[in-house]
């Protein structure tokens, strides 16, 4: 009984690790600055980890000094050798630190993207732009897809409710989305009333759904009051 806990838990480690490294990705993926840096990928990497994960772990200020004097001084080939070294650095210093839930909720506070607003757990929406609200599923964690699938559907009645009352919302027709998650599960989330297609070049999934439908779903009232 002894070794099968030992297996189990060591299991749960592997692939809390696995999820942990999957989000770190995630996030430098959505950084257009990375993307758009040109010669300089190497000073925007650097300062996005410097201001946008270092948060996430200000308590541990001389930890994290270490940290950043290590990667400036690292030698990269490249911006994906640079970000390799990055998601080693973090996820070597939290994974033993953090419980799971306590990985989670500071994984919340890593943001290399800007302007897009936060809904419940798992969400996150860009302004509205030609009737089009386009949202973003956060990278989570949990290793169950049943899990975070229960989030997500608490978020989207959250977002349900604001497309009904917020008047920053009030012009929204269709609302979308795109994501490596979209595309790992499509079914989940044709399940939840969205149109689904998958792009295995990218390995990216989108959704769509239009506002009527999505407010008749998840707030069973398609009036705007």
């Amino acid at each position: 009984m002894i070794e099968q806990a030992k297996s189990s838990e060591a299991l749960e480690h592997k692939r809390i690790r696995a999820a942990l490294e999957r989000v770190l990705y995630a996030r430098f993926s959505e950084s257009t600055r990375i993307r758009e840096a040109g010669e300089k990928w190497q000073d925007v990497t650097l300062e996005l980890v410097q201001t946008r994960l270092m948060p996430a772990i200000a308590e541990f200020s001389e930890e994290s000094a270490a940290i950043m004097e290590r990667l400036r001084g690292g030698t990269f080939a490249s911006a994906e050798e640079l970000r390799q070294a990055v998601v080693h650095e973090f996820v070597d210093f939290m994974l033993p630190r953090f419980s799971r839930d306590e990985l989670q909720a500071r994984l919340r506070r890593f943001r290399f993207s800007e302007g897009r607003v936060e809904v419940g757990t798992m969400l996150e929406y860009d302004p509205v732009k030609e009737g089009v609200l386009t949202i973003h599923v956060q990278p989570t964690i949990l290793t169950d897809p049943r899990t975070w699938l229960g989030l997500w559907h608490e978020d989207l009645q959250m977002l349900a409710d604001l497309l009904r009352k917020d008047p920053s919302l009030q012009d929204t027709r269709q609302i979308q989305g795109d994501s490596r998650i979209v595309y790992a599960h499509p079914k989940l989330f044709q399940e939840e009333g969205f149109h689904v297609t998958v792009d295995h070049e990218k390995k990216r999934g989108s959704i769509v759904i239009s506002q009527d439908e999505f407010l008749a779903r998840y707030s069973g009232d398609t009036s705007k009051s």
